[in-house]
């Protein structure tokens, strides 16, 4: 029953990771999956959660589905919008609840 509810979980992950790869732009599809890294492995910090996760910008390029050069422009934009902060291998969520927005995500309990 164990396995079962552990195939189960990983296919309906899947499945929803196909689904945000045909119908969300790069930016939502980043944003969701940095929302959800945030909320899975982030660590407070003073002005945030820091990623508990490394991930360079091809890796992240990776799990959204994108090209490289659409990642950094969308982690641009949602760095100019003070959502976060990057530095090497390192990213800090500074508004979780305005990237779940952005996401198209609905609000977080907490």
């Amino acid at each position: 029953m164990t396995l079962a509810g552990i195939v189960a979980q990983r296919l309906r992950w899947a499945n929803q990771r196909r689904i945000e790869f045909g119908g969300y732009p790069a930016k939502v599809r980043l944003a969701r999956v940095l929302a959800e890294l945030a909320a899975s492995y982030g660590h407070p910090v003073l002005r945030g959660l820091v990623i508990g996760v490394t991930l360079t910008q091809p890796e992240l390029a990776a799990l959204t589905g994108s090209r490289e050069v659409t990642i950094y422009k969308a982690l641009r934009e949602l760095r100019q919008e003070g959502l976060l902060t990057t530095g090497y291998r390192r990213i800090t969520v500074l508004n979780l609840q305005r990237l779940r927005k952005i996401a198209q995500l609905p609000p977080s309990l907490s």
